[in-house]
């Protein structure tokens, strides 16, 4: 999963945190794509054009829900409308704050943690995903993904660099570490020595692009796309190139 952000409509945001609980935010939101989401058609020119006011916001998504908006996208286009995955985001956040209201959903108990990790992993989760969605991320990790390394001497190492982490996750992602300590049962491996293990198991995942080329990345493919809605593709095109190649840009 990686962290994606979308431009939205401030107004619709404020709305959707009134319905949804912050510890539930993420995981409701990828759940409702998966199982619920279906592109608004009448929507559509709404949608299309930029919200305003407007404030951009992360969400932790997977390549299944990603791909899923990405068909959204391409359905619109078929039907000629050209959007883009900000816009998808509006469609999905507009539809669930049409279909709950205020105190339908409780937020699930949630436990909080101490562990001692390595300071430079959790600093580069930090990275990654930021520092509010830290915990979220590494609480998916455990409870969709997480398969305890088989070499034991790896689970065993102890951080160089130690960093006390609070974590705050759901009961069942503790219960899930305790469980998988029991099935072990080897000396000296404990929660904590698979909750570092899942982190740097998070971490290779994470990995395949650097965090500032990903932030960066995604925020230079919202910029184009937003332009799209004002500008043809050439106007674009020498508006990039005039920052890229302007030798009085220092």
């Amino acid at each position: 999963m990686k962290s994606y952000s979308f431009v939205l409509s401030a107004n619709d945001l404020k709305a959707f945190k009134e319905r949804v609980p912050k510890n539930e935010r993420q995981r409701f939101v990828r759940e409702f794509i998966k199982n619920d989401y279906s592109l608004s058609h009448k929507n559509l020119s709404v949608i299309q054009t930029s919200p305003k006011p407007f404030v951009s916001f992360p969400f932790y998504l997977p390549d299944d829900v990603m791909n899923r908006m990405d068909r959204a996208i391409v359905e619109a286009r078929n039907n000629g409308f050209e959007i883009n995955r900000s816009a998808v985001m509006r469609d999905i956040i507009n539809q669930i704050n049409r279909s709950i209201i205020p105190g339908d959903i409780l937020e699930r108990r949630a436990k909080e943690r101490p562990f001692i990790v390595e300071e430079s992993d959790l600093k580069q989760l930090n990275d990654f995903v930021g520092p509010r969605e830290k915990n979220q991320a590494i609480e998916d990790f455990i409870l969709n993904e997480y398969i305890p390394t088989r070499d034991q001497s790896i689970l065993r190492l102890k951080p160089t660099e130690k960093k006390q982490w609070k974590v705050r996750m759901r009961e069942e992602a503790f219960h899930k570490l305790d469980t998988m300590v029991g099935h072990i049962h080897e000396p000296g491996i404990t929660r904590t020595s698979l909750l570092r293990d899942a982190l740097k198991q998070l971490l290779v995942k994470l990995s395949k692009t650097s965090p500032k080329e990903q932030f960066l990345d995604q925020q230079l493919k919202q910029v184009i796309d937003e332009y799209r809605s004002v500008a043809d593709p050439e106007t674009i095109r020498e508006k990039v190139g005039k920052y890229l190649f302007d030798d009085n840009k220092k």
